[in-house]
């Protein structure tokens, strides 16, 4: 995948994006409220999404909260680890009407890491945002745009379709006691 600077802005990139996902998936919300249960501020994610046929995924409730970033956004180090901060607040973020849910980043992290770190800062970051049910949502020249996790489990695809998705949960989940959290659950 290239870094592209096609898009004049991360709206248009948004846009464009949503409309090729439209046929496989529906757009419930865009631009949804969601809170970090320890403070008090509000955060507002992208969009949010669901496959509009849902046979062939395990979970047949996912959803995906979407942050989409100008492909242009995350050219260094501290951009793209600015970025990777503010997908991990939305992983740990409660959202008004869909509780806790997996997140996707687009275009993803992948080619900006590799451009200027390599493979290995890839693997690693790639890892983190994995355990942290965080997946990117990448345009490849084999499958169109793609959701992917830990790197290279292809969740879902636009030309192939459910891949992963058919064994995966995609249900956050927190800590080593994989406990999920969903929209009834109490502040503490």
């Amino acid at each position: 995948m290239t870094i592209s600077n096609t898009y004049k802005d991360e709206n248009e990139f948004r846009d464009k994006v949503l409309g090729r996902l439209s046929t496989h998936f529906d757009v419930l919300k865009k631009e949804a409220s969601c809170r970090i249960p320890q403070y008090k501020h509000r955060l507002r994610i992208d969009a949010i999404i669901t496959p509009k046929d849902k046979a062939e995924w395990k979970n047949k409730d996912v959803i995906f909260g979407v942050e989409f970033k100008h492909p242009m956004a995350a050219c260094g180090i501290g951009d793209t680890t600015r970025l990777m901060c503010q997908v991990i607040d939305y992983s740990m973020a409660v959202f008004d009407v869909y509780g806790s849910i997996p997140i996707v980043i687009c275009p993803g992290v992948r080619p900006f890491i590799l451009k200027y770190y390599g493979e290995k800062a890839y693997a690693m970051a790639a890892r983190i945002l994995g355990k942290k049910d965080i997946y990117e949502l990448r345009n490849h020249c084999s499958y169109g745009y793609s959701i992917w996790h830990n790197g290279d489990h292809r969740i879902w695809s636009e030309r192939e379709g459910v891949k992963d998705g058919r064994y995966m949960c995609l249900v956050r989940k927190f800590g080593n006691t994989n406990r999920k959290i969903n929209k009834n659950d109490e502040e503490e």
